[in-house]
């Protein structure tokens, strides 16, 4: 568990980095209307960093035999509704302009 949750919260801290420090500035400049949207996106950005957070304290304080499971189930559930809600806004508003900015890198 503590790998995974490392694993994606390390990429998505590094998603969100990017768009807050380059993306989300560049399309600023380009589409002042975008402004509103972004913002949005930003502050979005900072609630799922104090989830992801909330939750890595409460998985690296696991004691096998000790954890409360309907607790981590609940905050991974909020989690994943927060992203849900928040990768849907992300396209309805600002994605075809993100396309049209830069190539989504190859991580492959």
């Amino acid at each position: 568990m503590r790998t995974h949750c490392l694993n994606f919260c390390g990429a998505l801290k590094k998603h969100h980095g990017g768009e807050d420090m380059a993306m989300f500035p560049t399309l600023a400049k380009q589409f002042p209307a975008f402004a509103p949207a972004l913002v949005q996106l930003g502050e979005e950005h900072k609630v799922v960093a104090r989830m992801q957070e909330g939750i890595q304290q409460l998985v690296d304080s696991v004691v096998p035999g000790v954890i409360d499971p309907v607790r981590l189930r609940a905050d991974l559930e909020r989690l994943a509704n927060q992203l849900e809600s928040h990768f849907r806004y992300e396209e309805e508003t600002i994605v075809t302009a993100l396309n049209a900015t830069a190539p989504a890198p190859d991580y492959a």
